[in-house]
C-alpha cells in the first residue's frame, strides 16, 4: 500500500501501521511533485481517498486521469467525479467495513470494473477535468461579472 501526502493523520497512520503490524507492506512517501504523483499513480490499481471534508480532490482526478478505479468518501466533491457503480464507489464516512468491502470487491472484480472506469473516466476528464477548458469558462464568466 503507497500512502502519498502530510496530511494531519500521517504520524498516527505510520503507527497504527506498526502497532498492527502491516508497516512492511505500507510505505509512507510524504509530498510529492506533479510528475512523480503521476509515477506513483501508474503503478497503482486502485486509488483510495476517504476525506471528511470537501477538500481538494485534484489527486482523484489525476488517478481517474492514470485510469484508476476510484473509491471516495461520499461527501459533496467527490460526486462530481465519481459516479457510484461506474468509475468508482462512494462510501459514507464512518462506515468502515464498507469500505473495506468495497476494497475487496475491487480486487475481485478488478479488470471488468477498471475497464468500465476508464472509459466513464475518459469522457468525464474531457468534460469537466480540463484546466484550460475550466479557466477560459472561469475567465468568461469573471468578464461578465465586471460588465
Amino acid at each position: 500500500m503507497l500512502v502519498i501526502g502530510d496530511g494531519s493523520l500521517r504520524r498516527k497512520l505510520n503507527d497504527y501501521s506498526k502497532e498492527i503490524g502491516i508497516n512492511k507492506n505500507v510505505s509512507f512517501v510524504g509530498k510529492v511533485s506533479q510528475k512523480k504523483m503521476v509515477e506513483f499513480l501508474n503503478k497503482c490499481h486502485l486509488f483510495v481517498s476517504f476525506s471528511t471534508s470537501d477538500g481538494d480532490v485534484v489527486s482523484m482526478v489525476e488517478a481517474m486521469a492514470c485510469h484508476l478505479f476510484c473509491i471516495g468518501s461520499d461527501i459533496p466533491a467527490n460526486h462530481f467525479w465519481i459516479t457510484q457503480n461506474k468509475n468508482g464507489f462512494l462510501i459514507p464516512l464512518n462506515e468502515v467495513d464498507k469500505l473495506a468491502d468495497a476494497i475487496i470487491n475491487v480486487k475481485n472484480d478488478y479488470l471488468r470494473l477498471t475497464k468500465q472506469a476508464i472509459e466513464f473516466n475518459i469522457e468525464i476528464i474531457n468534460n469537466k477535468g480540463n484546466w484550460n477548458s475550466n479557466m477560459q469558462k472561469a475567465q468568461a464568466l469573471y468578464n461578465g461579472l465586471l460588465k
